[in-house]
């Protein structure tokens, strides 16, 4: 039985986090201790993208306690309105960088090992389609089972259920479908980089991309620290000797 999406489930960003989903009542009682203000950014699946908290919790959110006439601010650490919410695509892109590219090498030596004929007899180009085209059933997998991919893990990233749930294998297919179709054009050199650009601002202007959105999706992001940041350097930068090998 496909699950219920709830539209008055919430998300926040608090402390350089996504967090939630949360109902309507307890993200209220949030603003109503005055531990998320109006600068807070929120997203549910009725809204396009991220959006200030100000925009819908207007009523609930405490003025700034003053001292002395002077305005005081909350100890709460919030993003600002570049941050997360703006869907960090330059994280996304080098997290599935780095996985396409990790299985496709899988692919690659799998077919070495146990075709190596296929190799000889396979045009390149191809080859390399049909291994775009794997990747597809690859990274579904891995995402139903552990909500993350190795790219996204070293960046701290994972898909859920807008609800807070274990995505199904449904959806996980449906979004890798979404990310070769819509996200990379098929592969195709011309289509592909169009697609990519389309897509990075898309993220930038809605916080959430539409494979992501339409599939009742949410990527949540975790703190990238300069340990992470150098880990996926290497990555990429191992992969792309390993490529020319």
């Amino acid at each position: 039985m496909e699950q219920r999406i709830d539209e008055n489930q919430w998300f926040y960003v608090s402390d350089n986090e996504q967090k939630g989903p949360i109902n309507e009542s307890e993200i209220l009682n949030l603003f109503k201790q005055g531990l998320l203000d109006g600068e807070t950014m929120v997203w549910s699946k009725s809204l396009e993208g991220w959006e200030k908290a100000s925009n819908h919790f207007q009523s609930y959110i405490l003025p700034p306690p003053s001292t002395n006439g002077e305005s005081t601010v909350h100890n709460v650490n919030v993003t600002s309105q570049n941050d997360y919410p703006k869907g960090r695509p330059w994280i996304r892109y080098f997290a599935k960088m780095v996985d396409f590219t990790l299985y496709s090498i899988c692919i690659v030596i799998y077919i070495g090992i146990f075709l190596p004929d296929a190799m000889l007899e396979i045009p390149e180009i191809f080859l390399t389609f049909l291994s775009l085209f794997i990747c597809i059933f690859l990274d579904t997998l891995i995402l139903y089972i552990f909500e993350t991919t190795p790219g996204r893990a070293i960046l701290n990233t994972k898909i859920k259920n807008i609800n807070g749930g274990k995505i199904t294998f449904t959806q996980a297919l449906r979004r890798s479908f979404g990310v070769w179709v819509r996200g990379l054009g098929f592969g195709i050199p011309i289509i592909s980089f169009i697609c990519i650009l389309v897509s990075y601002f898309d993220l930038k202007r809605n916080g959430i991309t539409k494979w992501d959105q339409k599939n009742d999706l949410v990527t949540v992001h975790g703190k990238v620290g300069v340990f992470r940041v150098l880990l996926i350097a290497a990555a990429v930068i191992f992969l792309i000797i390993w490529s020319y090998i």
